[in-house]
């Protein structure tokens, strides 16, 4: 179409139309390369036609001050990379504002705006940009190889194609990048579709976005991976869907660290486990004052799971709702997830189906939870908090625990399977449901400190328990709860069974009420000391 090459300067290319069509590829409506400075792209209809690689505008190789601005621009090809707009090596302060940008090819790695290598201080303002392809791996804006400081603001992106379509994409030291205001779509046939990406990229702000991503599963509103540390997620709607499950609001996996997640909205949806937000083997990151909603039309929602030796995370001042039919939780932390603060959160599951927990930690350690406020609901097993499978050293302090359910087994703290030396302190715990609810629930547990803590209890049917240790739970202390049961027959305030041996029961108030007979302040059957 149009090159301006080598020492040009100050040149305007403007209110034109430009058409290239070849047979084969590398076809270019505008081309800028090698040490210029200060062109202006502005007013042109650009349509490039070829088989692979068609470029609309075409900035490169020590260029720079250029604008381009207010041009519509459409690239097609038979196969693939097809790109709008494409700034490569060494391209410095390039204003890129109010294009029209529609970019398509027959196959896959088609982008509306592309930076590679040493690509800097760009401004991407106030842009549509539409790229898709019969096939997967389309862009809208794709940023790639040590570009740093570029500002993509006011935009609305759509990327669409089969699998793998990416609204916004930061790769490889593609650092210190403002991503704001922007309305990001991406939909696909198949799966896997994200509307921003980053990876092996730091230090950058993702904030105040509209989010959109849809397709059939592993849809991600936001993901940070393998090394992508430093970064700001803030304000931003997200809203992932998909006709099958593993849909995430965000998610940070591989060595993630030091991340900020906060004030963002969130829903995830689809069939089974879609989670809100979660953090995979990736450290120090603090989220906080998000609002996030969970769920699908299976089970397994978590509405933010920290997973896989992911250490020294913050949770706190969250509101969550996790639903579905069973086994939906408010914050899961598994596989080592240790050391972690789970604080002030508002925290709410209601399940068709049961087993909905409000916070679960299963095999991970040294974790606090306190001063939340914890809601669960279901057909019955659902407890507000529990810690599980060698999940040991943990905090349960001043939370505020409702367990509810249409049916029998609800927990308000339920501690399980090996879990040692946790402390259940200076809690308010509401169990209720038909029969067998339990305020605090022990079972093959050892060493655990439940102290102070207010303990309501009840059914509408009979064997409701305050605090039951069961199973092989040794040396664990019960001293100075306030305990209150009630049902029909058979509720006790403290309840000791099956070698439920070596235990404190020290200077508790217990009430124990019935409608009918057999009721007990505290009872031990097979344990002993």
């Amino acid at each position: 179409g149009i090159q301006i090459a080598t020492r040009s300067y100050t040149n305007r290319v403007e209110n034109n139309t430009i058409r290239t069509v070849g047979s084969g590829a590398n076809d270019f409506g505008v081309n800028i390369i090698g040490n210029t400075a200060g062109n202006n792209v502005t007013g042109n209809t650009i349509s490039t036609n070829g088989t692979t690689a068609n470029y609309g505008i075409v900035v490169q190789t020590d260029a720079s001050r250029t604008t381009i601005n207010s041009n519509n621009v459409t690239t097609v090809g038979s196969t693939t990379s097809n790109f709008g707009i494409y700034l490569v090596s060494r391209v410095n302060g390039t204003n890129i504002t109010n294009n029209v940008i529609n970019t398509s090819g027959i196959s896959s790695s088609n982008h509306g705006i592309r930076f590679d290598t040493s690509v800097n201080d760009t401004l991407v303002l106030n842009n549509s940009v539409f790229s898709g392809g019969s096939a997967g791996s389309n862009y809208g804006v794709y940023m790639v190889t040590k570009s740093f400081r570029n500002n993509l603001t006011h935009n609305r992106v759509l990327s669409r194609g089969t699998n793998d379509n990416y609204g916004i994409f930061l790769q490889n030291n593609a650092d210190f990048s403002t991503v704001e205001y922007n309305n990001v779509t991406t939909n696909g046939t198949t799966t896997t579709n994200t509307g921003i990406f980053a990876t092996i990229s730091t230090q950058n702000n993702i904030t105040n976005n509209i989010v959109a991503t849809n397709g059939t599963s592993a849809n991600h509103g936001i993901s940070l991976q393998t090394d992508s540390n430093t970064t700001t997620v803030s304000g931003n709607t997200i809203t992932t869907t998909g006709s099958s499950s593993a849909n995430y609001g965000i998610y940070l996996i591989t060595r993630v660290t030091s991340n900020n997640l906060t004030n963002n909205v969130i829903n995830t949806s689809g069939t089974a486990n879609d989670h809100g937000i979660t953090i995979d083997g990736s450290n120090e990151t603090i989220v906080l004052n998000n609002s996030i909603n969970c769920g699908g039309s299976t089970s397994n929602h978590y509405c933010i799971n920290t997973a896989t030796r992911s250490f020294r995370n913050n949770l706190t001042h969250n509101r969550i709702s996790a639903v579905g039919t069973d086994t939906n939780i408010g914050i899961y932390l598994i596989t080592n997830a240790n050391f972690n603060t789970v604080e002030y959160n508002n925290v709410t599951t209601n399940g068709t189906g049961s087993a909905d927990a409000g916070i679960r930690s299963q095999t991970s350690s040294n974790n606090n939870i306190t001063n939340n406020i914890i809601f669960t609901n279901g057909s019955a097993a659902s407890p507000g908090v529990q810690v599980d499978i060698d999940s040991n050293v943990t905090v349960v302090d001043q939370n505020n625990i409702t367990a509810g359910g249409r049916g029998a087994d609800n927990y308000g703290v339920y501690i399980v399977t090996r879990a040692t030396s946790n402390n259940v302190t200076n809690n308010v715990i509401n169990a209720s449901g038909t029969n067998s609810n339990f305020g605090v629930r022990i079972t093959t547990s050892n060493e655990t400190i439940v102290l102070n803590n207010t303990i309501r209890n009840g059914g509408s049917a009979n064997d409701n328990y305050g605090v039951y240790m069961v199973t092989k739970s040794f040396r664990n202390n019960i001293t100075q709860n306030r305990i209150f049961t009630g049902g029909t027959a058979n509720n006790y305030g403290v309840y000791l069974i099956n070698n439920g041996d070596f235990n404190t029961v020290d200077r508790n108030n217990i009430s124990a009420n019935g409608s009918t007979s057999a009721n007990v302040g505290i009872r031990q059957q097979t344990a002993m000391q």
